[in-house]
């Protein structure tokens, strides 16, 4: 990774290397390529299916229920701003800021209809 005019270059930058960085840092990175690479292959199914369709693998919530009002819903609060990743994930992401005395953030999501399993403890929502 690097920053600015430093992009192209191979010297007087800083180099900064995601594995070369203090605890508790090194573990949130590590976890979150070790994630990307478990997805590869779900996304390259998903990208195949998006060439064969010409449907994005990124979409909104109403190309699957264009029948419930809530697909439709958004609010530059960060409310309802959760979108399909390929066919079988729904990513609702935090965009709010956190709370000052916890640092935890508060968002509403629409769940649709169907099974969906929360990835990280195995809860079904």
């Amino acid at each position: 990774l690097s920053s600015g005019s430093c992009a192209d270059t191979t010297d007087g930058c800083p180099r900064i290397e995601v594995w070369n960085v203090p605890e508790p840092y090194y573990s949130a990175n590590r976890k979150a390529m070790l994630e990307r690479a478990s997805l590869i292959p779900y996304i390259y199914t998903q990208v195949r299916i998006a060439f064969d369709t010409g449907v994005s693998i990124i979409r909104p919530m109403y190309y699957d229920y264009p029948k419930y009002s809530t697909a439709y819903l958004a609010d530059q609060d960060g409310n309802f701003g959760q979108y399909f990743f390929g066919e079988d994930i729904f990513v609702a992401p935090i965009t709010t800021p956190g709370l000052t005395n916890t640092s935890m953030a508060v968002s509403t999501i629409w769940i649709p209809p169907g099974m969906w399993i929360e990835k990280d403890t195995g809860t079904l929502l």
